[in-house]
């Protein structure tokens, strides 16, 4: 892409993973490695330079962060689930530092692929959240995390279900 012969585009590989990812913004020039460690860019509309991947926030700012699953079943093909306990498994800071992110956990609940799905949430979680109660029906679900807090850290775990079958198609 380009916003005026400058470019304002890029792409991503994860070696780890093997994986792509793209998407916009809005550096003129970059370097992804310099004496001072971290990479470097420069935007061309107020001139600054930005070092990145140093920090929790965005230049003080909240970083946006968020993704969703994929679909997937909680039993055999023909049984519909019913979910009514969810317990969160999360990292809620760096090791050592303060334990303080807040992550919103939303459920897309659909029967068949590519049907809309009926959405649960979102539920705002902590450390001290020992578990929420979206119950809901269905065969495929999907799950959403995002967190726009300032400062905080979090990864994602093993998030374990209180599940039971709850009828067939």
């Amino acid at each position: 892409m380009s916003n005026g012969g400058e470019v304002n585009a890029y792409a991503k590989h994860n070696v780890l993973l093997g994986t792509w990812d793209f998407g916009t913004l809005g550096r003129s020039a970059w370097i992804d490695q310099s004496v001072l460690g971290p990479p470097i860019g420069s935007d061309p509309n107020n001139r600054y330079i930005y070092q990145h991947e140093t920090s929790t926030d965005a230049d003080g700012q909240p970083l946006l962060a968020s993704f969703q699953t994929g679909y997937f079943a909680m039993d055999e093909a023909d049984v519909l689930t019913f979910v009514d306990q969810v317990w969160p498994d999360m990292k809620w800071g760096y090791y050592g530092g303060v334990q303080n992110a807040t992550v919103d956990i939303t459920f897309y609940v659909a029967d068949y692929p590519g049907q809309t799905p009926k959405t649960f949430g979102p539920y705002p979680v902590t450390q001290n959240t020992t578990f929420i109660s979206p119950r809901f029906r269905g065969r495929l679900v999907s799950i959403g995390l995002s967190s726009n807090d300032v400062g905080s850290f979090w990864r994602i775990g093993n998030i374990r279900y209180r599940l039971k079958a709850d009828g067939k198609f």
